[in-house]
């Protein structure tokens, strides 16, 4: 998402982009009226230009109740271009898709598979008879032990220091928080 923003901001006036992520725990609680609140408060001092959309970047919407109907309100008022993010198990795609009923376009970002992870590491990926009698193959072997061990998520990848911080808070969210929450698994 922040890519996405900083791409965008290089075309679009930034008084017309606001971003919120509704896991800051200075939003906890938040209703759609709060929500809808802190819209208007920005129009009212950012003075977007009007000659262009204001584009939201709304990260872990699924927080706010009742936040499908409020996006597809804004969605129907077409003064705005909407992002959505989530990592809930409460915005799989298919119940998405039934939300925001044709309103939108789903990206599933996935870790990097081990390929991915090696290139990022900058090691050589050709793989030859000789590959096996050379440096590389200890290099190799050693990628391929850290990615056992860390996974492939960008994050964890790019962050060494916070390696174990952000495990823990993956396994919190993804294992314990969502599947729970899903299955209702208490």
């Amino acid at each position: 998402m922040y890519n996405t923003i900083k791409r965008l901001s290089e075309i679009v006036p930034k008084r017309n982009i606001l971003y919120i992520n509704f896991e800051n725990e200075n939003l906890f609680g938040m209703t759609v009226e709060d929500t809808e609140n802190v819209l208007f408060e920005f129009q009212e001092l950012s003075k977007p230009d009007v000659n262009s959309e204001i584009y939201l970047f709304l990260d872990e919407i699924q927080v706010i109740p009742n936040w499908s109907k409020w996006i597809n309100r804004l969605y129907e008022s077409k003064k705005y271009r909407i992002f959505i993010s989530g990592s809930s198990s409460k915005l799989l795609a298919q119940e998405l898709s039934s939300e925001l009923r044709g309103r939108s376009i789903d990206f599933t970002v996935l870790p990097f598979s081990f390929s991915e992870y090696l290139s990022i590491r900058k090691v050589d990926t050709s793989l030859s008879e000789s590959f096996l009698y050379s440096d590389k193959r200890g290099t190799f072997l050693s990628c391929l032990e850290k990615f056992m061990q860390i996974g492939g998520y960008l994050e964890i990848v790019n962050m060494p220091d916070y390696r174990g911080r952000l495990l823990d808070s993956y396994l919190d969210t993804m294992v314990i928080k969502d599947v729970g929450e899903r299955f209702k698994i208490e």
